[in-house]
């Protein structure tokens, strides 16, 4: 499996890509400012059928490309969730849907979301067994 990483430097990228490598998937580590047709490509060349990005970028960017059906999976975070309580409640009344951070509940429906698969997850995973030749990730770069 692999998991196309598409986040700015937020801690969901250092976490997603560790999850994704201890779940012997191959972490797939793009641009987070890449237009759709970058990302299309990028998806293709790489195989990754699940994307792990931010709900601002799901309207224009990812949701097209998973109505094509180029992505099965879509996992979605937001920057506010591990800012501290007062800067996450200002991010709410301030930026969040200004800046396209909030889905419709229809939309909603058609994702996974971090923190629900983080409060779910149990706490006893166990790395999965890789060899040394193993792919860990793919590094695509923009410009």
């Amino acid at each position: 499996a692999r998991v196309l990483i598409l986040l700015p430097n937020i801690p969901q990228a250092i976490t997603g890509l560790y999850g994704a490598l201890m779940a012997g998937a191959v972490a797939v580590l793009v641009n987070p400012i890449s237009d759709r047709k970058d990302l299309a490509r990028q998806l293709a060349d790489s195989g990754a059928e699940t994307v792990l990005t931010l709900s601002s970028f799901y309207p224009d960017v990812v949701r097209p490309l998973q109505q094509e059906g180029q992505i099965r999976n879509v996992i979605l975070t937001n920057v506010k969730t591990y800012l501290p309580w007062l800067q996450r409640t200002l991010f709410r009344f301030t930026r969040e849907r200004k800046e396209g951070h909030r889905l419709p509940p229809y939309e909603a429906e058609k994702v996974l979301w971090w923190e629900r698969l983080m409060r779910r997850a149990p706490g006893d995973l166990q790395p999965v067994p890789i060899i040394a030749d193993d792919l860990a990730a793919l590094l695509y770069t923009g410009g």
